[in-house]
């Protein structure tokens, strides 16, 4: 059953950009597949190993910058550069993590915040390398040899492609040994550590997995985009991804698809409100919370027990 739902999400993913013919809608879903490759980072660090970081802006800014310089400025060709980016990403993300990740809760929080303003002003202000404010304009596309992915719907099966590979890479990390030491560090640190788990270093390996997620989404939105600005990357769009995991669901793999569908799609309707639809997004961010305090994936799971329960009273009945 399980595989046939799997083939069923991938039918529907091959055939979407055939039925879905505004280019604006498929451009919309582009954004979505690069912000959930980075909302699944996240999620590594604070939805399984349960570390509260607001600094992911920063490590998609590196991503990206490293991508945009680069190619613009020295002239790489772009798939080597979006390796060098994501791995220049998650090297910051162990330097980050290394020292910050003995800090917890709320200190946790404002390190990470602190760290990703620090990346947002050096970028502002290094004008001689960055461009500062005026951002990097004219980045070339995702290339293979001579062919260019100049359409949205080139560039749509790419990002399925990529964001597939993240979540079955996310998903092994997940069932894995190591993934199970994630969880028992999130769930009670002292007997993690009594079982002979270095809570430590499994902190940084999350982190600096998550970092790399991070840098390959940003290294992705630069190429996507074709340009790229301090502001893009500010203190707000750590919040955004924290709020794409909470609105989704915490410690699952789908709740970052869900939580970047439903904090992308959501803004974007409300775009008529102009200053009022971040209130209506912070609404959204607190109802959940308030009654869906494990994400929208947990109403999945309500109408699968409330179906298996029918079902069992039925056949009793019967």
């Amino acid at each position: 059953m399980k595989s046939r739902f799997i083939v069923l999400i991938l039918v529907v993913a091959a055939v979407f950009p055939l039925v879905m013919t505004h280019s604006y809608y498929l451009h919309l879903t582009n954004l979505i597949l690069i912000y959930a490759v980075a909302a699944t980072g996240l999620n590594l660090v604070s939805g399984y190993t349960g570390q509260l970081s607001l600094g992911h802006s920063a490590f998609l800014a590196i991503g990206a910058y490293c991508s945009a310089l680069l190619t613009v400025n020295f002239g790489w060709p772009v798939i080597p550069t979006v390796i060098v980016a994501s791995a220049v990403a998650t090297l910051f993300g162990v330097l980050l993590g290394a020292p910050s990740l003995r800090l917890r809760g709320p200190y946790l929080a404002l390190a990470t915040a602190g760290f990703a303003e620090i990346i947002r002003i050096v970028i502002n202000n290094w004008e001689s390398l960055t461009r500062g404010s005026r951002g990097i304009a004219e980045i070339p596309p995702m290339g293979f040899g001579q062919y260019r992915l100049t359409s949205e719907t080139a560039w749509y099966y790419l990002l399925v492609v990529i964001f597939l590979l993240s979540t079955l890479l996310a998903c092994r990390v997940v069932r894995s040994h190591l993934g199970r030491a994630f969880i028992a560090v999130r769930d009670n640190e002292p007997a993690a550590s009594a079982a002979g788990i270095n809570p430590f270093a499994h902190k940084v390996l999350a982190f600096a997995m998550s970092a790399f997620l991070a840098g390959l989404a940003g290294s992705l939105f630069a190429h996507y985009r074709a340009y790229v600005s301090p502001d893009t990357f500010t203190f707000t769009e750590s919040v955004a991804f924290l709020s794409m995991i909470v609105v989704g669901g915490k410690g699952t793999l789908p709740g970052a698809l869900i939580g970047a569908v439903a904090l992308t799609l959501v803004p974007d309707l409300l775009s008529f409100l102009q200053d009022f639809k971040m209130v209506f997004h912070g609404a959204l961010l607190v109802l959940c919370m308030m009654f869906l305090p494990r994400g929208i994936i947990s109403l999945t799971r309500y109408l699968k027990r409330r179906t298996a329960t029918d079902t069992l009273v039925k056949e009793s009945q019967g």
